[in-house]
């Protein structure tokens, strides 16, 4: 067996995670995939798509007993292989448009990157199918 191959055998698989915003609903998902060059492809795709928030290409590992530590076993985790943020988040000063330059669309995602989890939803952002737990949970708060 290939020292790759050793390496290669707890991972489980690969996962991108994924935030859109449409009209101001916020939508959370995720696609699991067994080959890299797939999620690769996936997570590029969600990087050019304007109504994608944020991405999260990793890499599931399941458990290995080479990573036990003082008796601790390690029973699996993930790591993280690259990671998206909308341009839109951006302020001008960080490489990104000036407020009065943005689309509807593009205020809505840098209004949303700089609110406060309890503010979210004074602020008209919702989450109609649920998946935005942060945005329920402190909508059902009244924080």
């Amino acid at each position: 067996m290939k020292l790759l191959d050793i390496l290669l055998e707890n991972t489980i698989e690969y996962r991108v995670k994924f935030t859109t915003i449409i009209d101001k609903d916020v939508s959370q998902g995720s696609a699991s995939y067994k080959d890299l060059d797939d999620a690769k492809k996936f997570f590029d795709g969600l990087k050019r798509d304007p109504e994608v928030y944020r991405a999260e290409l990793e890499k599931v590992l399941g458990a290995d007993s080479s990573r036990d530590m003082a008796g601790a076993s390690f029973t699996g985790g993930t790591e993280g292989i690259e990671r998206y943020s909308n341009p839109a988040t951006k302020g001008k000063d960080q490489g990104g448009k000036d407020v009065k330059d943005l689309t509807p669309a593009e205020f809505d995602m840098r209004l949303f990157a700089n609110s406060r989890i309890g503010t979210m939803g004074k602020r008209g952002f919702t989450s109609k199918d649920g998946t935005y737990k942060y945005l329920e949970e402190a909508t059902s708060l009244n924080l």
